[in-house]
Formats: structure tokens, sequence, C-alpha cells
């Protein structure tokens, strides 16, 4: 049976510890199946899955992401909510849902794999085994969904100056003040 993994980039970063306590005081569970160097990562366990078969997970990490396991829609939106409390430099909403990623998955025999689009994981793992699986394409996931944020970041940049470039290539003199020139530095800084 067809499952869903659902990944977001909502913020440059996430205060893992405040975040846990508040998961838990809404009946969330961690699941501690990540080896001790897996700091950066929060990995919660959800009571109800949105379909049989395999338990409902979620792995936030420090970086920003979080990536949805067999979660239903509405849990999802809930520990969306939760997390906003916890964003350092949110990203705006439209984009956050705009460059997220979905994936289907399933649980086969054989190797854990990506598969024509599709993830494939060993359904013989214990649980344990099973969460480092998770935790791999999750990784991946998370790099792909910040990664496209950065992108139309950086789009939005090149878009807000590209009449400059235009203008000196035409032999015409730019007029912009010392403050326009340190703030357009500055977002091109906090870019990188």
């Amino acid at each position: 049976d067809l499952m869903h993994c659902t990944a977001f980039a909502t913020a440059d970063e996430y205060h893992l510890g405040t975040l846990s306590q508040d998961l838990a005081s809404h009946g969330y569970v961690e699941v501690n199946s990540l080896p001790r160097d897996a700091a950066n990562i929060l990995v919660m366990g959800v009571e109800h899955s949105a379909k049989e078969g395999d338990p409902g997970t979620i792995f936030f990490f420090r970086e920003g992401a979080a990536v949805f396991w067999n979660v239903k829609d509405k849990t999802m939106k809930h520990v969306m909510r939760v997390l906003e409390k916890h964003e350092i430099q949110p990203y705006e909403i439209a984009l956050v849902h705009w460059e997220n990623e979905e994936l289907n998955y399933i649980k086969t025999e054989g190797q854990s794999k990506l598969h024509r689009g599709e993830i494939r994981l060993n359904s013989e793992l214990d649980i344990d085994d099973a969460i480092l699986e998770k935790f791999a394409f999750s990784n991946a996931l998370c790099l792909s969904v910040k990664l496209a944020i950065w992108e139309a970041s950086l789009d939005k940049f090149v878009e807000s100056i590209q009449s400059i470039p235009e203008a000196l290539k035409a032999g015409k003199k730019v007029k912009l003040s010392h403050e326009e020139v340190m703030q357009k530095m500055g977002e091109l800084f906090a870019l990188r």
C-alpha cells in the first residue's frame, strides 16, 4: 500500500530542544533510534499513522527542514503550527508550500532504494534500522528542499538588481545611494 513522505524547509534553523518539549506536551513521542552523533536531528513518532503498515514518523533537522513519513494531513498541519514557535528566520509560507517535496513510499522485500521516483523501504528491517533508512532518505529530502528555497531566494535577489548590470552594460549611469548599495550587499551576504 502506497504511503506518503513529505518534506518542507520552513526556516533557517530550529530550536530542537524547545521543539522536542513542546511536541511532547502535545502527545508526540521522541524516537531515540539514531546514533549519538546525530545531535542535529529530532525524531518524533505520531500516535496515529495515515495508513496501516508503518509507524508515522517525523524528522526535524536543525537547519530548518521537517520530513513527515506516513503522517495524516491534519497531524502535519498541527505539527507545522507548533513548529512556527521554534523557527529562527522563518521563510515565507507560500514559498515553503511551493518548494516542498512529496514522494510515495512502500515497504517491500529487498534493499531500500529510490526507484522511479518512489521510495522502497526494506520491510524486513527492525524498527531501529528502519528509522536509520528513513533518516538517510530524509537527509537527502532535507537538502533538496533547502536548496530549492535558496535557489528561489537567489532568483529573487538577482531579479531585484537585474536593471543595474543592464544599465552599466548600456553605458548608463546608475543612481544608487550608498545605503541602497549597502542594503543589497547585506542581502547578498545573508544568502550566503
